[in-house]
């Protein structure tokens, strides 16, 4: 499958970059969605092709650590009076990191094509 040499925090950071995270701030939900198209399968409900916020949320937590590079900054969630604070941004590190490996992220992101069946280029 495509994607499956990448970590889920190299797949989160190139869809925060992709999203504009360099330049703003991303809502936790608008990098889940961008990871859902790149990746479904990880970033996907179990049962129904919907988009999962969850492990966009972690690998997002996972790519702000020091050991992780310090890649992203920002947070997920709401304030206790209900103060909306969900919003992430791509670091200095980050974008060092993005320029070694978005070249890498992309092609395998795209992966192999698909040839079609016989009988669906028949019908065309």
């Amino acid at each position: 499958m495509p994607g499956d040499n990448l970590s889920n925090v190299d797949i989160v950071v190139y869809a925060l970059y992709l999203c504009g995270g360099v330049d703003k701030k991303i809502h936790t939900e608008r990098v889940a969605q961008r990871c859902y198209e790149l990746a479904p399968d990880r970033f996907s409900w179990k049962l129904y092709p919907y988009p999962d916020k969850e492990p966009a949320r972690v690998s997002l937590y996972d790519a702000m650590k020091e050991e992780k590079g310090a890649l992203v900054e920002g947070r997920s969630g709401m304030e206790a009076k209900g103060k909306e604070l969900d919003g992430w941004t791509i670091t200095l590190a980050g974008v060092k990191w993005l320029k070694e490996k978005k070249k890498h992220i992309k092609a395998c992101l795209r992966g192999p094509k698909k040839e079609a069946i016989r009988t669906e280029r028949q019908k065309f």
